[in-house]
């Protein structure tokens, strides 16, 4: 995935399936944003980015996580508010671990 495209959390969404999608991308080198509307998408993608982490888990690199609001037009034109979720890496070597 580039580091442009955003993820669209739903309440519905497999956090399983998410995880491992984001280890993936952060293996790869890649940067990860998740946009999610209502409790259960922001729920989804918490879990998600922590199951991420016992994936990725093993060389001390650390997930880190910047949220922020952002307000997203839906099609019907009324206004709603978004939490964007941020993911990166920060390498062991990076922080002092090892």
């Amino acid at each position: 995935m580039a580091d442009d495209e955003l993820l669209r959390v739903r309440g519905d969404t497999d956090s399983k399936k998410l995880a491992s999608v984001i280890a993936t991308d952060i293996r790869d080198g890649f940067s990860v944003t998740m946009r999610a509307i209502g409790a259960g998408a922001v729920n989804n993608s918490v879990k998600a980015v922590a199951i991420a982490q016992r994936m990725i888990d093993g060389a001390g690199d650390v997930l880190y996580l910047r949220p922020e609001f952002q307000d997203i037009i839906m099609p019907a034109g009324d206004v709603t508010t978004a939490i964007v979720l941020y993911v990166d890496i920060l390498k062991a070597e990076a922080i002092g671990v090892l």
